[in-house]
């Protein structure tokens, strides 16, 4: 089933039987897959995309159920590729940036102040508990 989409399998079929699909995955598949976004359809398979390459790697590990079940609902043999964030199926995207957040207007941003503290002071800060090691001189 590799890289194969069968004739006559739409974009417009994935989308519609997909839920359909998802119905009736295994729990941890379904919990997993329920992000998957169907991006495109084409020669290599049905496209979906997944929040980062965390989760498109776990889903990875429930490829062959999911495209079994998809197969089945459509009808033909469908091949599942999974790629993360941009859905450009790069395999080092890990999703999107900060400045592709449409809700999100850079230009109203602001650095914080200064606030007198070394990078060492704000480290500890952040860390409850930890101790500073000095190297010993040389």
């Amino acid at each position: 089933m590799v890289g194969q989409a069968a004739e006559g399998v739409s974009h417009a079929l994935v989308e519609e039987q997909w839920p359909v699909v998802l119905a009736r995955l295994a729990p941890r598949a379904r919990a997993r897959f329920q992000a998957a976004r169907l991006v495109r359809t084409g020669p290599e398979g049905a496209v979906f995309e997944l929040p980062n390459v965390v989760h498109r790697d776990r889903c990875e590990q429930l490829r062959g159920e999911v495209e079994h079940e998809l197969s089945e609902v459509l009808g033909a043999m469908v091949s599942l590729v999974l790629v993360a964030g941009g859905g450009d199926g790069d395999a080092g995207s890990t999703g999107s940036r900060p400045d592709d957040d449409p809700t999100l207007d850079m230009d109203e941003l602001r650095d914080a102040p200064p606030d007198g503290r070394s990078s060492v002071q704000r480290i500890t800060d952040a860390f409850p508990g930890a101790m500073v090691v000095e190297d010993p001189p040389t």
